[in-house]
């Protein structure tokens, strides 16, 4: 038995979601989801060693916990080229060291390396304030209003 995992890919205006079944390690979902990056040194360096990858290539990806899963996910989403990455909620399912690590090879990776632009969806404020310039904060009802912010500062943003 395998895994399914859901994926979102965007082709100039297009989005396209599709799930994916995976039977095999996660050696064989690198290769089968982002050959490119795992032929780019500085993406192995930046990416997939501070997330510690190479423990978890050899497993089988039905085997993972939700944190592994977690920092796959983003290795993929991340070693997909794109002009803009939306990233939900990276934080989900990691350690407290893990969450800091993840902002900062989102940050390093997408920001500083490629030069490319992260929205990122993120309620842990730690997290959120470790990667970002600027930040939206949404107030409202949750599912039945909402009003956003225009992007500001850290510490103006910060309501908390």
């Amino acid at each position: 038995l395998g895994s399914l995992f859901w994926f979102f890919i965007s082709f100039s205006s297009t989005f396209f979601f599709f799930y994916v079944y995976i039977a095999g390690t996660v050696q064989d979902l690198f290769e089968a989801t982002i050959q490119a990056g795992l032929a780019d040194r500085m993406f192995r360096l930046l990416v997939m060693k501070p997330l510690q990858t190479e423990k978890l290539e050899g497993l089988e990806v039905k085997s993972l916990s939700g944190g592994e899963l977690q920092r796959v996910a983003i290795v993929i989403c991340l070693g997909t080229p794109a002009q803009v990455y939306l990233i939900d909620e990276p934080s989900a399912g990691l350690d407290c060291e893990q969450r800091i690590t993840v902002a900062q090879v989102i940050k390093r990776w997408v920001v500083s390396h490629s030069g490319k632009t992260a929205f990122v969806i993120e309620h842990d404020f730690v997290m959120a304030s470790a990667m970002s310039d600027r930040i939206v904060v949404y107030t409202g009802q949750p599912g039945i209003e909402c009003t956003a912010t225009t992007p500001v500062g850290l510490v103006e943003g910060n309501t908390f």
